[in-house]
């Protein structure tokens, strides 16, 4: 990708994609053929300093209103509670002292505690409600919020099964929802984009996180059409989906104060939450999670 782009702007005559490759790639994996790292930085840098700048939101907009964080606490109920302890037991029979505790065993856990606390475990195709949508409490924290704020709100989510729940809860609410989800021709999103920002009778928006992050403008219009709520009713594990996603809403003709409303029911929505917003690397997620086991251990539960 880095030659295509220096390439076309003149800065590779003469240089071929093998040259290029052979040059700044660190080659491993099968047969040598997959890129692991690179090798002379300092001169690639010299190249992509000549004809390329970095500029950051902050930098370029700095007339955009505040964005606001806002997290909410809600209460499990019994049999989601009862399932997630479960799933922590398994995970405490990994986790020993002297036992090597891997990436893939960890996010694998971070997931299904994820589901849990949106009502839901997934297994391969088949999906378990633990609680129907009117006993969901997270949605009902989320639903609440629509009686105190008139303007427009996107209700990002993870897993589809959720985006389906939301789409028919918001649909009963007469929100005339709209939706972005995988799957969806250009065309149809188009249209969803178009009718969540122009029609005043359509309240809010249901994305799934990782196809709704990437460059859409979500902002209604002036006044109480104007979008300015972001309810994440589940994040994704990658900090890129989340800090697109904080921006749907904070661009171009946004004249309103944003919120951002994380809801947070169990330990690891925490610490989800405290990962992508601190920015932190998912190696530090991993850590947090299993000192949380360990700590919760040491002390018996």
């Amino acid at each position: 990708m880095l030659f295509r782009s220096l390439r076309v702007l003149g800065e590779l005559n003469g240089v071929n994609p093998y040259q290029f490759r052979n040059r700044f790639a660190v080659m491993g994996g099968f047969m040598g053929r997959q890129i692991k790292g690179v090798k002379n930085e300092e001169e690639l840098g010299r190249l992509i300093d000549g004809c390329a700048f970095r500029a950051l939101t902050a930098d370029w907009r700095k007339d955009l209103p505040p964005r606001v964080p806002v997290t909410h606490h809600y209460e499990m109920t019994d049999n989601q509670r009862k399932h997630y302890n479960t799933m922590m037991e398994d995970f405490y029979a990994m986790v020993g002292d002297d036992e090597p505790v891997t990436a893939d065993m960890v996010l694998t856990q971070r997931i299904k505690l994820q589901q849990i606390s949106s009502c839901l475990l997934m297994d391969d195709d088949k999906v378990h409600w633990l609680e129907p949508p009117k006993k969901n409490p997270k949605l009902r924290a989320i639903c609440d919020l629509f009686d105190y704020t008139e303007c427009k709100a996107i209700v990002p989510y993870f897993y589809k099964p959720s985006g389906a729940m939301l789409y028919e809860a918001f649909k009963e609410m007469k929100l005339n929802p709209a939706v972005i989800t995988g799957g969806m021709k250009s065309s149809e999103i188009v249209e969803q984009k178009n009718r969540f920002n122009k029609d005043p009778d359509c309240r809010v928006l249901v994305g799934q996180i990782d196809q709704t992050s990437r460059g859409h403008t979500l902002l209604g219009q002036s006044g109480r059409d104007r979008c300015n709520q972001t309810y994440y009713y589940e994040n994704s594990l990658s900090l890129m989906h989340r800090l697109q996603m904080d921006f749907r809403n904070s661009r171009g003709e946004q004249d309103q104060t944003t919120f951002l409303h994380d809801f947070v029911g169990s330990p690891v929505e925490q610490l989800n939450i405290d990962i992508l917003t601190g920015k932190k690397a998912l190696g530090d997620g991993i850590d947090a999670i299993v000192a949380e086991v360990r700590r919760r251990q040491g002390r018996g539960s």
